[in-house]
């Protein structure tokens, strides 16, 4: 048991390494694009003016831009979620509970370990990535200084939520795939590439139903993480401006409203 909970760690945190520095950018402009433009710092709010954006310095930089921040929770996060996810797993299903609700019961167990222990790293990563100007010891510094620890885990609950919603729907979905089409691979075929290939596509496809059922919840996320460029804390101020109201309150956490523009924005990636 602590041979495959070793193999589930390493595994999870090098898939993580790769899958990170494979799509980096990609991370990067959706996370701008879920931003506020107070945030991201670019006015157009679409796909095109971000990759602008990020590349304007050149191709490695722009391949490269809040890299160490990704790779930083990535890779941790994938090492601690992967080995939570299938130890739950084999206790529920060592308990007999019904094998619909195993991967849910799972993939809920796995979101909550993962973000109580990663929670400041999501954070200042999304933070480093919509700003793009700012390291991450600045822009963890900065929380610290403006809101205490407790700015480490805003929007936590938010994210539990909508982490369970998406990972839920993909385990399920893949679970059921994986037996629909014998183990992935559609017959008996022992090849390695024909194999890793079939289970290649299952989790994407499953992984693509998680992430368009749950993506609202991601764009919200993204706005309650990544602080508005046009507003200063510590003073009491309403103002609006063209992409988000903001209702700043002393002593209080920032409320974020996405306005009647945004609200249809959610899966804008014109």
């Amino acid at each position: 048991m602590e041979k495959d909970s070793f193999a589930y760690l390493a595994a999870g945190g090098f898939a993580g390494a790769c899958s990170t520095l494979a799509t980096n950018p990609l991370d990067v402009i959706r996370t701008r694009l879920q931003a506020s433009r107070g945030a991201s710092g670019v006015a157009q709010k679409n796909m095109s003016a971000h990759i602008a954006a990020l590349f304007q310095d050149g191709f490695i930089r722009g391949m490269t831009k809040g890299l160490a921040s990704n790779v930083a929770a990535s890779m941790p996060s994938n090492a601690i979620y992967l080995p939570a996810y299938r130890s739950t797993n084999s206790f529920l299903t060592s308990k007999g509970m019904d094998c619909k609700l195993v991967p849910i019961a799972s993939a809920f167990s796995a979101v909550v370990v993962t973000n109580l222990s990663l929670s400041p790293m999501f954070v200042i990563r999304s933070q480093v990535q919509a700003d793009g100007s700012k390291p991450m010891r600045e822009v963890a510094l900065r929380i610290l200084k403006t809101e205490g620890p407790k700015g480490f885990y805003r929007g936590l609950l938010t994210n539990v939520c909508g982490r369970f919603v998406e990972e839920g729907l993909f385990w399920s979905s893949f679970e059921y795939l994986k037996r629909a089409t014998n183990e992935g691979s559609m017959s008996t075929s022992n090849s390695f590439a024909w194999n890793a290939f079939a289970v290649m596509s299952l989790t994407s496809v499953s992984k693509m139903f998680g992430v368009i059922i749950a993506y609202p919840y991601n764009v919200v996320m993204t706005h309650i993480r990544t602080p508005n460029k046009h507003f200063h804390y510590g003073s009491t101020k309403e103002s609006k401006c063209e992409s988000c109201c903001c209702v700043e309150l002393e002593h209080r956490s920032r409320v974020r409203i996405i306005n009647r523009k945004e609200r249809l924005s959610f899966f804008d990636v014109s």
